[in-house]
């Protein structure tokens, strides 16, 4: 960008109707031209600003760390990224609580004499939901304590959102093993959710860089529970649906294996995208 940037531009920056690439020259113009930034004041909702600062402020200077900030500085996460991590909405303790009620129920009715196997395969269905839903609600505005943090953090994105998807995979992940463990001997069927919750949880990912996570996460949540019903209402009980839904067996095993892999890919190659919809 040569020269300044006139003031109508700035206006339509701030309002957000100004193409990804005009925005880009003019946040890497802002940092060297002091008469801009002036002349960006005058143009900038004060309002928003102030909100943002206060919210910003509000949780910089909180004193005392958690407990899962504590275990994440431990295992060499900065004190302030583990900040942005924590304010997840699936890692506060409402949510934990009602991760691990869902997974005792679980394991309390499929040691039940009647459970016929339909437990075990609520289980398996249910599991890989958990960390989709953490990740899909990770950056939801209305749920977000630290989404005013999230938006002003000046580093990449996609920094964050591995840090926060992290987080949730493995609490998810532990809670659901450690119920998996207490679960009548079913052979590897007993793991058969988890690479569906890789696939699926990366999946969610990947596509937060076209829409925002809740919308895709809630598409492929529609569509694994359809599935998985459909699987259901064609077999005699849970137990027979285990071995009919595709997604438990070898082949769908490496789908999920796979989807893993191109969803990885695809998170990689439009990172970028995601600091475009850090607003949204």
């Amino acid at each position: 960008m040569n020269g300044h940037v006139d003031s109508e531009r700035l206006r339509e920056y701030v309002a957000g109707r100004l193409s990804l690439a005009y925005a880009a020259s003019i946040e890497a113009h802002l940092p060297t031209c002091a008469d801009c930034r002036a002349q960006l004041v005058h143009v900038a909702d004060s309002d928003r600003l102030e909100r943002t600062w206060s919210a910003i402020e509000s949780r910089v200077d909180q004193p005392k760390l958690s407990v899962i900030e504590r275990l994440l500085v431990r295992v060499g996460i900065k004190e302030h990224d583990a900040r942005l991590v924590v304010g997840t909405p699936a890692l506060r303790p409402a949510w934990l609580l009602a991760i691990a009620a869902v997974l005792t129920s679980a394991v309390v009715l499929d040691n039940g004499p009647s459970s016929r196997g339909n437990a075990f395969y609520f289980f398996l269905v249910m599991a890989p939901l958990l960390p989709l839903a953490g990740v899909a609600a990770a950056f939801r505005p209305g749920a977000d304590p630290a989404h005013e943090l999230v938006v002003a953090a000046p580093k990449p994105i996609i920094e964050l959102l591995l840090a926060r998807a992290l987080a949730v995979l493995a609490i998810t992940l532990l809670l659901t093993t450690a119920a998996s463990l207490a679960l009548p001997q079913q052979g590897w069927t007993v793991a058969a959710w988890l690479l569906p919750a890789l696939g699926l949880t990366a999946a969610t990912m990947a596509l937060s860089t076209l829409v925002p996570a809740q919308w895709g996460g809630t598409g492929l949540a529609l569509l694994w529970v359809t599935a998985a019903s459909l699987a259901l209402h064609s077999s005699r009980n849970g137990a027979d649906a285990v071995n009919r839904f595709i997604a438990f067996r070898g082949v769908g095993q490496l789908s999920f294996a796979a989807l893993t892999a191109v969803a990885v890919i695809v998170l990689a190659r439009r990172r970028a995208a995601l600091d475009f919809r850090r607003t949204l």
